[in-house]
């Protein structure tokens, strides 16, 4: 059996001593004799989790489970362009909102 994991830090294992070995996922696996996959990555947004997951299957990869851990409403993710990558934006960190209006934000007329 093979189980997929993503979310965010806590699906990730942040702030645990070990967090490969520690982390909910793998306890989890251990616990079903399992392969497992995590994927998860500290500060996604919904809308990250949602892209990287889909991206994973189109990938090609293949799973028994997939166990999606949503996080907070108030993150989400923009694309730097000069960068190529995304970006995790947090509502709760004023420089992160700065960023945004300066990168991401246009208002329509």
């Amino acid at each position: 059996m093979k189980i997929f994991f993503n979310g965010c830090s806590f699906t990730w294992g942040d702030e645990l001593e070990n967090n490969l070995e520690e982390r909910f996922s793998t306890l989890v696996a251990n616990h079903y004799q399992a392969e497992h996959v995590n994927i998860s990555d500290c500060g996604q947004s919904n809308d990250a989790i949602a892209r990287t997951t889909m991206e994973w299957f189109a990938d090609g990869n293949t799973t028994d489970l997939a166990v999606i851990q949503w996080t907070i409403i108030s993150r989400f993710e923009g694309y730097d362009d000069s960068k190529k990558k995304y970006i995790h934006i947090t509502a709760d960190r004023k420089s992160k909102w700065d960023h945004f209006y300066r990168k991401y934000y246009y208002r329509s007329i």
